[in-house]
């Protein structure tokens, strides 16, 4: 766990994307007591960049397409869909994933390392 600029909890969480598959990612998104946070009015976002802070963006999510908020359990749900992972023409890179709430405050709940795998099936 680590603390985002604003001094939340979020976690470090490196994820590895299968070309040709599906990546199902969920975290529930909690307080420092370890009781859920309510999600019912925020929004989500995850960005892929090929560094922190980095100039390309790879990928956005967003909780209009294909990230799921699942309101007063804290549950977040990313899907990337297998039509997305065969078109990425990238082998590492970064994320974040930010909510923000309706008081437009924005938190940092989980980020990592990204790293893409042609597999072998395609």
């Amino acid at each position: 766990m680590g603390r985002d600029s604003g001094g939340q909890l979020m976690a470090i969480k490196n994820i590895k994307i299968r070309k040709n598959a599906t990546l199902e990612l969920s975290v529930t998104y909690t307080d420092s007591a370890g009781v859920a946070v309510d999600l019912s009015s925020a929004t989500a976002k995850l960005q892929i960049r090929n560094t922190k802070g980095g100039d390309k963006l790879y990928y956005t999510a967003t909780d209009a397409d294909d990230i799921t908020i699942t309101g007063a359990s804290g549950l977040i749900v990313l899907t990337i869909p297998t039509d997305t992972t065969s078109t990425f023409g990238f082998s590492k890179g970064a994320y974040d994933l930010v909510v923000t709430f309706p008081n437009d405050t924005a938190t940092v709940i989980l980020e990592g390392k990204v790293t893409v795998d042609d597999g072998v099936t395609v």
